[in-house]
């Protein structure tokens, strides 16, 4: 099920935030760049689904942006993985 993945097992219900201070910005996006940080700056593996459940796009960083801007306008989940740690997060491309 491609919602179990994208979501870390977790088909429905809240997820709680486990990396923390967690921040994805600007959201919306609407330069192409997405940026990540959290408190401890380690590296993080991004995967961002469609609402649909696809994976579009995963990639890996500390503290440079993410290039989404072949992504199409709309919304996405972005799957955050920092030590162990997941959150996921609701993106909008404008």
């Amino acid at each position: 099920n491609n919602w179990s993945q994208a979501l870390g097992g977790v088909a429905l219900g809240l997820i709680n935030n486990s990396i923390s201070n967690l921040t994805i910005y600007p959201n919306p996006v609407s330069n192409g760049k997405l940026f990540i940080s959290s408190s401890s700056n380690l590296e993080k593996e991004v995967v961002i689904y469609t609402t649909l459940g696809q994976q579009v796009l995963q990639d890996k960083t500390v503290s440079e942006a993410i290039n989404v801007s072949n992504l199409s306008q709309g919304t996405y989940f972005v799957k955050i993985t920092e030590a162990g740690l997941t959150t996921t997060k609701k993106l909008i491309i404008k």
